[in-house]
């Protein structure tokens, strides 16, 4: 018996399924692809942004380099330079659209934000300070909360210039706009839904895109936090507290510290400058101060279990692990007795103080406007309760630094302290 070959006809709907299989059978691009399909870089002839486009026509960026301009120059990854009209600017955001003259942007499609998982990768097309443009993929690390918004936190090693930068999820989708960094690897990106769908957005006539149930459960969460996210301790960085007492300058430097290092059994190097209405610098005195114009305290336990909680709230769990956990968090106390700068400090000068640990770290200048009065007044402040505290006193001897041998003005600055004691008697015996 012979069978008939049956005949196939290809319905519309079948043909549509065929055609999406071809699609699905053939490679997609990949999100840095698309990233940089959609990447602009924003120019006003002297400063380069990042930007976005997210149809044929219009582009979101940072803000600033569209405040008091009408008209301004975007580049294309494929090279080619074209006007663009602000169309809307948004300050609270920090954002602004733009429409770019000929049309034919390759847009970036839409995601969600809220979808995103802590651990998603994410991938954003940045310039450099010289204008060239690269893909970079790192990690979301979490949702943020500062003055009554939500930020997405990223991982991503980011150069100076990269407000406006597009942040796009795992599926090549905008998701977000870069806005600001605290840390290299601690960077923040407004969620797209601020800009282009939330009631009131400036790009939400162009567009539509809804908010989705999981990045309204966000906003909501943010909109009680009125506080901004505050820097985060990063190992190179000094936190100075100071005052004085009637004998010294007194403070402390709390950080992120490394006693395996070394650097506890070696002294604090100090220089005081002053500066006058020329803008002159002379330095009047330096050298090193140690034991017992030192003293390093480390944090009781609960104060630092209280710190990691709390930097754990802030900027999830993978920063505590990398960045706190492997120090120690403590802080080192000084006294700079006033013997060892007062008799060169003049009142027509400004002056600095700077302390630097045996490892580079620096507190740079911290300056004083009026010190020839803090010399001369004998008034106590916080740096006396201190000193009491912490058991640092004038009687106590150290080997104390050596002024600079060659100063100019000494004489001046005798004088002028003697001036000011004079003058700070007279208003005691007044009263």
């Amino acid at each position: 018996m012979i069978q008939r070959a049956r005949r196939r006809t290809i319905t519309l709907s079948s043909a549509g399924a065929l055609f999406a299989f071809l699609l699905s059978a053939c490679p997609s691009k990949s999100p840095a692809e698309l990233a940089t399909l959609s990447a602009v870089q924003v120019t006003d002839g002297f400063r380069n942004r990042g930007g976005t486009a997210f149809d044929g026509d219009h582009i979101v960026t940072d803000i600033d380099l569209t405040k008091g301009a009408d008209l301004i120059k975007v580049i294309t990854s494929d090279g080619k330079t074209r006007d663009a009209n602000v169309l809307y600017r948004d300050a609270n955001r920090g954002i602004a659209i733009l429409k770019a003259k000929g049309g034919g942007l390759d847009g970036a499609a839409l995601g969600d934000s809220g979808a995103l998982k802590v651990g998603d990768p994410v991938t954003a097309f940045v310039y450099d300070k010289d204008g060239k443009g690269s893909a970079l993929t790192a990690k979301f690390t979490g949702f943020r909360a500062s003055q009554t918004s939500v930020y997405l936190e990223t991982d991503l090693v980011l150069d100076e210039n990269v407000e406006g930068a597009g942040i796009f999820d795992r599926s090549g989708q905008l998701v977000g706009i870069m806005q600001f960094k605290l840390t290299p690897k601690l960077n923040y990106a407004l969620p797209i839904e601020y800009a282009l769908s939330e009631k009131g957005a400036i790009g939400q006539p162009l567009v539509r895109h809804p908010s989705s149930p999981a990045f309204i459960q966000q906003r909501d969460a943010a909109a009680s936090v009125d506080k901004p996210i505050e820097a985060p301790l990063d190992f190179g960085k000094l936190e100075n507290v100071y005052s004085y007492s009637r004998t010294a300058l007194v403070g402390r430097l709390v950080m992120l510290d490394d006693p395996s290092a070394g650097s506890h059994n070696k002294p604090v190097a100090f220089r005081m400058t002053a500066t006058n209405a020329t803008r002159a610098v002379r330095t009047i005195a330096e050298g090193k101060l140690e034991a017992p114009l030192t003293s390093w305290f480390a944090y009781p336990a609960d104060k630092v279990d209280a710190k990691r909680d709390e930097l754990s709230k802030s900027f999830g769990d993978a920063y505590v692990r990398e960045s706190f956990s492997v120090y120690q968090y403590g802080e080192l106390r000084y006294r700079v007795p006033f013997k060892l700068f007062c008799k060169d400090v003049t009142a027509e000068e400004v002056h600095n103080v700077s302390l630097t640990l045996a490892d580079g770290r620096t507190t740079g200048d911290f300056g004083f406007a009026d010190l020839v009065n803090v010399c001369a007044a004998q008034e106590d402040n916080d740096g006396s309760v201190w000193e009491r505290d912490w058991g640092m006193s004038e009687g106590m001897k150290a080997a104390e630094p050596d002024a600079p041998a060659d100063v100019a003005g000494k004489g001046k600055g005798k004088a002028k302290v003697a001036k000011a004691k004079a003058k700070a008697k007279t208003k005691k015996r007044a009263r």
